[in-house]
């Protein structure tokens, strides 16, 4: 089911979504089309958060940006725009990963770009939302810290939890088109900072919701509050 219909795509933005009608056919677009683009070590203001129309444009993207173009893309072929961001508590970079339940079997995948291709997308073959966000845990280790000290055994598992599941249509109520806009969609990543997320592995006494506003120390948040929020798909 195609939903370009109300959208002002191009030609050729229509004929790649119309190519590109599989999760597998994205992910393989983007590892194979889309350079992934360190932006770290920029400058502020030459950091961006491109639209779908954008990174087709461009060619290029971080994991953010990739997510609002797996989302286009989907959303067109009928899946909601979700996505999900991934919460590090050391010198680790956090990752955005859009997710999604697969309409033909039930099972859970994501779609993402990353610099490092264990932190690419998943294929659809997760039997629960939790089991395909766990797969991503054993990827984060202090390696770069770790390593460097020659202390490999000392590595620990510095993935810390996940985001609310963030409905993009959301922002499309606000004005805010992350699919054909030229302006950087810096909202959305600044939201980031300010919604809930849930604990991987909550343990120690340590609440299962919180908040992580500067990316580093949580703030608990109680469960009354976190039911306002979705983890689920």
């Amino acid at each position: 089911m195609n939903q370009t219909e109300n959208i002002s795509f191009t030609p050729e933005e229509k004929k790649v979504i119309a190519t590109l009608d599989t999760p597998r056919k994205i992910h393989e677009y983007l590892q194979t089309q889309i350079k992934y683009e360190k932006q770290d070590d920029m400058p502020q203001e030459q950091q961006t958060n491109r639209s779908f129309r954008r990174v087709l444009r461009d060619k290029k993207a971080h994991c953010l940006e990739a997510v609002f173009f797996s989302a286009a893309v989907m959303k067109a072929h009928g899946y909601l725009p979700l996505f999900v961001n991934l919460d590090i508590f050391s010198i680790d970079m956090p990752h955005n990963i859009y997710v999604f339940k697969d309409k033909y079997t039930g099972r859970y995948g994501s779609l993402a770009i990353s610099r490092d291709p264990m932190l690419w997308g998943r294929m659809p073959a997760y039997n629960t939302f939790d089991d395909l966000i766990d797969s991503y845990y054993y990827v984060y280790t202090e390696y770069m810290d770790i390593f460097a000290a020659g202390n490999p055994k000392d590595a620990r598992m510095t993935l810390r939890g996940h985001s609310a599941i963030i409905n993009l249509r959301d922002y499309e109520k606000k004005g805010i088109d992350w699919i054909l806009g030229e302006e950087n969609l810096d909202m959305i990543e600044d939201d980031l900072f300010k919604t809930v997320y849930r604990r991987l592995h909550s343990k120690n006494g340590l609440s299962k919701f919180y908040k992580s506003p500067n990316g580093l120390n949580a703030i608990k948040i109680n469960d009354k509050e976190a039911s306002k929020y979705r983890f689920n798909i």
